[in-house]
């Protein structure tokens, strides 16, 4: 399946806010977000994140990341990601992250990349585990409907990823 990248531009907000269908979806892909997603909070996540970035395919927004928490020649966090429903299911979350990863590591020249994923969360799980991501810090933190969840902090090495 072709996809190109991009990024985000303002006619891009109303679609951001389309992907994700549940408060639940909400809460892992945006914590600190209010359901439903509004063109004002996503006018916000932009202006307070790096590289906000779209996926394509057929011309169509089908998904989007970014990046927070840039430590220059440290590390930097991938946040915000997102596949359109429809599409799930055919590695385009992967893909997604692999060009997060890639622009990290290559473009920003970093050793480290980092997210933050949450214990419900498991086809995350299961493909950051797949790419190579380990834990490094867990901790209790409050879901959407304030019950304990478990977050995981993973990260993933430029060595690791290289083959270096």
């Amino acid at each position: 399946m072709d996809v190109s990248f991009r990024p985000i531009v303002e006619d891009d907000f109303q679609t951001l806010c389309d992907l994700i269908p549940s408060e639940e979806e909400l809460f892992w892909v945006y914590a600190h977000g209010k359901y439903p997603l509004t063109i004002p909070q996503v006018r916000r996540l932009v202006d307070n994140r790096m590289e906000p970035t779209v996926m394509l395919h057929d011309d169509r927004v089908v998904g989007f990341a970014d990046f927070y928490s840039y430590r220059k020649a440290r590390s930097v966090f991938i946040g915000n990601v997102v596949i359109a429903p429809s599409m799930r299911g055919q590695g385009l979350g992967k893909r997604l992250v692999c060009r997060m990863i890639d622009r990290a590591l290559r473009g920003l020249d970093l050793p480290l990349v980092k997210l933050h994923v949450y214990n419900r969360n498991l086809r995350a799980l299961i493909m950051y585990g797949a790419m190579g991501f380990v834990p490094y810090a867990m901790k209790v933190a409050r879901d959407y409907r304030r019950e304990p969840a478990m977050m995981f902090s993973l990260c993933l090495s430029r060595d690791e990823w290289l083959g270096g």
